[in-house]
């Protein structure tokens, strides 16, 4: 995706981020300080554009940060923290990893914060995009709407929505929008 946004005229910043395995909260502070970094290089707000667990992170960062967030898009991202959001295989090894970090199974001030702060409404003068396919296997496409944002659905399965040409042509839509 970052290769297609350079192609039609975009300056495209990663994550850093290599493997998305730490505790959300814990890597929403990290992005925190690249989103920081990157504002202060452009000097305007930005758009922020995330897939699956991605965009629940790009969705805190925007509730957490909307000095420096103009939009925020979620690709196959769940928006709310429901039993079945997400495939029980991927939920089990969430709850896996949760139990080997914290044994006593206790929900942490952060983790509650980060949950809360993620599946809230955006800010004013943040915009929300959210980008979902029925055909999902992985996320539950009912959670990935945002029921105060654009809702777009396109077809095809989770992995495959960031090369997914009808998500491009929507990005592209969102791309062209003003900013704040």
């Amino acid at each position: 995706m970052a290769g297609w946004l350079h192609r039609i005229g975009h300056r495209p910043y990663l994550s850093g981020i290599m493997w998305n395995i730490h505790a959300p909260e814990r890597t929403s502070a990290l992005l925190a300080l690249r989103l920081t970094s990157i504002v202060e290089e452009v000097q305007s707000p930005i758009i922020l554009i995330g897939h699956s667990l991605g965009g629940v992170l790009a969705r805190f960062l925007g509730a957490s940060a909307p000095q420096y967030v103009h939009h925020v898009v979620t690709i196959g991202s769940p928006l709310s923290d429901t039993p079945h959001a997400v495939h029980p295989m991927i939920r089990g090894a969430f709850l896996f990893l949760h139990r080997l970090r914290n044994p006593r199974g206790r929900i942490s001030p952060a983790q509650s914060h980060f949950a809360a702060t993620a599946s809230a409404p955006l800010p004013p003068g943040v915009e929300g995009t959210a980008i979902f396919s029925r055909d999902d296997e992985i996320v539950d496409w009912r959670v990935c709407r945002d029921p105060h944002g654009t809702n777009y659905e396109v077809p095809g399965r989770h992995l495959g929505l960031v090369v997914n040409r009808a998500v491009y042509r929507h990005l592209t839509t969102v791309l062209r929008s003003p900013s704040k």
